[in-house]
């Protein structure tokens, strides 16, 4: 029974969930049978449901049978997901209003209809999911006024029919351009590709006139530009402004999306050295932090959670990382929490020179998730080369660099960051203390390299080891 379909269901539930879908169940319009009452208190009432339990309380001195409970749990698990489609119709307020809208035309209530489209006209504004929507509505509207005339044998005028058309263009070439971006996103984390039809076509639309004027259009059209542009330094500036103008007109998920893409964009800057980009990146999080944009659905990323972090240490913001780990440890979804939660403290400990501490917490760090698997071994090596640990070192170096060329779901731009930070590191190490001309070499090589893990760090320890050249040639 804890695999039934309603079980699961009800797992999701918190309390306000479960009074509400008891009022649910009781109400004799949606449910007749006292039965599935029952069978629900019986959820709440157990740590781990058993269907021959139920049955026996449910039908005493009847021998078991299968059916039936089958029977009332899909019963049951109809009327869960009924409860959940009108929990999510009650934050559908345009969708409720056109449908109401609809209803009341087909009844020809016509005094009805027009107090209704009116206080539709006045309210869509409010209730966004995507930039799009606000244009679909209006077209949406737009239809049903036109049905509305049509019955009552009116025509509607020619620059209303003419608006209608531009409100689905325009819906249609928003929408184009998110999906646009989003596989462009996509194909830089994880280089998927398909065939997708009509992109040359919408992305020549929306430069040209109306549809270049509209902010939705333009903020979609430089976010494009900061995806697959990773050097166009002016489509981030301006995208941020458009974000800073037009904010309003974005849902959540959107200004949550964008604001993802802004830093992605600052990643990869940093990737190649800008401690200007990482001060940037790190505002664009504090933003997101303050705005409550970072958790996504019920839960904090752990990526996410992982790149805060990974710019507050870099900027020695010690005190507001530490209580961020702490304070955002119930935000990680359980699945990711323990996992995330090692190794961002790992990572802490290392900043603070917590060595013993680092390498405790990153024996709890599970591998298989393969991107903490990448950093969890870049902070391994990146210890053992601060305790001078080489034999250690040159071990984990080998069985990473087979690592990195046996795993082919690690995008192959991600592989060369890792395998030139192996590389590095280990040129690094074999250094001898008064070769100052290949350590400049070395330098040089670094500063020129435009894909490498934790380059700053790289770097500093190859200053570090320059310092040190000095005093023996004293």
């Amino acid at each position: 029974m804890t695999k039934s379909k309603p079980y699961q269901i009800f797992l999701t539930f918190d309390n306000e969930d479960r009074n509400a879908f008891v009022d649910f169940l009781q109400s004799p319009y949606f449910n007749t049978s006292p039965v599935l009452v029952r069978l629900y208190e019986y959820f709440t009432k157990v740590s781990i449901p058993d269907r021959y339990d139920w049955y026996e309380s449910e039908y005493p001195n009847k021998p078991y049978d299968d059916l039936t409970v089958r029977r009332h749990l899909s019963d049951l698990n109809r009327l869960m997901e009924q409860f959940l489609m009108l929990q999510q119709l009650k934050k559908k307020e345009r969708l409720k209003k056109e449908l109401t809208l609809t209803a009341l035309r087909k009844r020809s209530l016509i005094k009805h209809w027009n107090t209704q489209f009116t206080k539709k006209s006045k309210e869509y504004k409010e209730f966004l999911e995507f930039s799009s929507d606000l244009f679909l509505h209006q077209y949406q509207i737009s239809k049903e006024e036109e049905l509305f005339k049509n019955a009552l044998n009116q025509r509607k005028p020619k620059e209303n029919q003419e608006e209608s058309i531009l409100r689905l263009d325009l819906y249609y070439i928003v929408e184009k351009l998110r999906n646009i971006c989003e596989v462009n996103n996509s194909k830089t984390i994880f280089e998927t590709d398909g065939q997708h039809h009509l992109n040359d076509e919408v992305l020549q639309l929306a430069q040209t006139p109306p549809f270049n004027t509209y902010p939705q259009v333009q903020i979609y059209m430089r976010l494009l530009d900061t995806i697959t542009q990773s050097d166009n330094d002016a489509s981030f500036y301006a995208l941020q402004q458009l974000i800073q103008d037009n904010g309003h007109l974005l849902s959540e998920y959107e200004e949550r999306e964008i604001y993802l893409a802004l830093i992605n964009f600052c990643i990869r800057k940093i990737n190649q050295g800008s401690q200007k980009s990482l001060e940037e990146c790190f505002e664009l999080y504090k933003n997101m932090y303050e705005k409550d944009l970072l958790v996504s659905g019920q839960y904090l990323s752990p990526w996410t959670y992982k790149n805060i972090i990974t710019a507050a240490l870099r900027l020695d913001e010690l005190d507001w990382t530490s209580e961020f780990i702490k304070g955002n440890y119930q935000q990680l979804s359980p699945e990711h929490r323990e996992n995330a939660y090692n190794y961002n403290l790992a990572k802490y400990n290392f900043h603070i020179g917590e060595y013993n501490k680092v390498l405790d917490l990153l024996q709890k760090v599970e591998y298989d998730d393969i991107f903490y698997g990448l950093d969890a071994r870049t902070l391994l090596m990146k210890v053992y080369y601060d305790l001078n640990e080489e034999e250690a070192l040159y071990s984990l170096t080998d069985s990473f660099r087979v690592y990195l060329r046996r795993k082919k779901k690690i995008p192959k731009e991600r592989r060369k960051t890792y395998l030139n930070f192996i590389k590095f590191i280990r040129r690094l190490i074999m250094l001898s203390p008064r070769d100052i001309k290949n350590l400049n070499v070395l330098e040089s090589r670094i500063q020129q390299a435009d894909r490498v893990a934790d380059k700053a760090w790289i770097l500093e320890k190859l200053s570090q080891k320059a310092e040190k050249m000095k005093l023996l040639k004293r």
